[in-house]
């Protein structure tokens, strides 16, 4: 057993074996999110709507939200970065940043940092083991379920709480990467679908009365009149024959063939009427802002238009991606950066990526560092995986910019000497 130091607290490190068997259990799903659904009564449509984290998954508004942070973060290309007396410069060879690419045997960068953000935005919290090496070193991450982690505070100092074979260990910080959502305290993030229950559960009896409508021919809702009594047989044949001929969606617009006198009275109130399909979208613009992601994103074009969608895609990248880009880089910078590194190294993701679909922007990007000497040919070359050239690294400037230091000499030499 290895005994070493993180951060100045005294961590043992367990057997090898024992480790692997504690990332290997806590990569294996609790339950089939399907299975989680029918359980709760969305698919077999019967009992109360039920809100959890799988049930609210239902809804195509909550699921592309989280989709698309998560999917969005992880798409952006992550640097490691150095700072030093001639500012920063690129950490080339990182084991961190490997470490992120290529985190464990059986999973991409890509799907690492999407699943952790996607826990961290639509369960509040994203928890990913941290196998460590005996001189301290991250070697291995590993995503952790939600329910298969607990933070807990003991002695001013944060702990975790980890599921294994239906057993909880406790093991330090240091193991952890944790990724919070919103929170009070710093420790733990709400879970923004408990928050945002009544919100959810009202778009879920609404998608459900949509799906039941539709099955059940609600749309023929009314009374069948028959003069005098009918006669058990005569009930049941009637209401079969009905039910047969007319119920069901396939059936919508049949003519109903009555006999013996019998009258219907339609009694039913229209989609239309109620306002079914004002609610509905009017329920993904409360999802939209639970999440802070612009309707137009969400296929919600009602309130969009070629003027305000780039100022809302812009809005998006600054109040939502942002703030959970900083969260990730954060929690990378203090847990897997090289202890004796801790401080002058850190991770920042480069949102100019959000640009390579629109060449038009890129260039004007480009062309605007290169007249300010901020870029390089070749670091642009660089960016857009494109080869070298020599003479590429020399930076160029407007030809009518001057120092400010100077402007003062320069109008004083071309002033008429008295």
């Amino acid at each position: 057993m290895a005994k070493y130091k993180f951060l100045g607290v005294t961590v043992f490190e367990k057997e090898e074996r024992s480790v692997e068997i504690q990332t290997g259990t806590l990569a294996t799903p609790s339950s089939d999110l399907l299975n989680a659904i029918s359980s709760a009564g969305l698919l077999n449509s019967s009992g109360p709507v039920v809100v959890n984290n799988s049930t609210a998954l239902t809804l195509s508004a909550v699921w592309r939200s989280i989709n698309l942070i998560s999917s969005t973060l992880a798409g952006l290309p992550l640097k490691h970065y150095t700072h030093g007396d001639n500012g920063r410069t690129t950490v080339t060879k990182s084991s961190a940043i490997r470490l992120l690419k290529f985190p464990n045997d059986i999973m991409t960068g890509y799907i690492f940092r999407e699943s952790l953000i996607a826990n961290a935005v639509g369960r509040g919290n994203g928890y990913a083991y941290i196998k460590r090496d005996g001189t301290g070193n991250a070697i291995e991450l590993m995503p952790i379920l939600n329910n298969n982690c607990i933070p807990i505070l003991y002695n001013n100092k944060i702990f975790y709480k980890i599921r294994i074979n239906n057993n909880f260990e406790t093991v330090d910080s240091a193991y952890i990467l944790h990724i919070p959502g919103l929170s009070f305290d710093g420790r733990v993030g709400y879970n923004p679908i408990t928050i945002a229950r009544e919100s959810i559960e009202g778009a879920l009896s609404t998608q459900r009365f949509g799906n039941e409508f539709y099955k059940n021919g609600a749309h023929i809702g009314g009374a069948l009149e028959v003069p005098g009594v009918l006669s058990d047989t005569a009930y049941n044949r009637l209401k079969e024959s009905w039910n047969e001929k007319n119920q069901g969606v396939e059936k919508t617009g049949s003519t109903a063939i009555l006999e013996g006198g019998t009258k219907f009275t339609k009694i039913g109130i229209a989609p239309e009427e109620a306002q079914f399909l004002q609610t509905r979208q009017w329920q993904i613009t409360e999802i939209a802002r639970w999440f802070g992601v612009p309707p137009h994103m969400l296929a919600d074009l009602q309130n969009s238009s070629l003027n305000n969608i780039e100022q809302q895609s812009m809005e998006f990248v600054t109040y939502t991606l942002l703030p959970w880009a900083n969260r990730f880089e954060e929690e990378c910078s203090r847990k897997l950066v090289a202890p004796s590194k801790i401080g002058t190294e850190y991770f920042e993701h480069e949102f100019n990526g959000l640009l390579r679909a629109d060449s038009q922007a890129r260039g004007e990007f480009y062309q605007k560092m290169v007249g300010i000497g901020s870029l390089s040919p070749n670091q642009i070359a660089e960016l857009e995986n494109m080869q070298k050239f020599e003479g590429g690294d020399q930076r160029f400037i407007q030809a009518g910019y001057a120092p400010i230091d100077k402007i003062s000499a320069f109008y004083e030499a071309k002033a008429p000497q008295k």
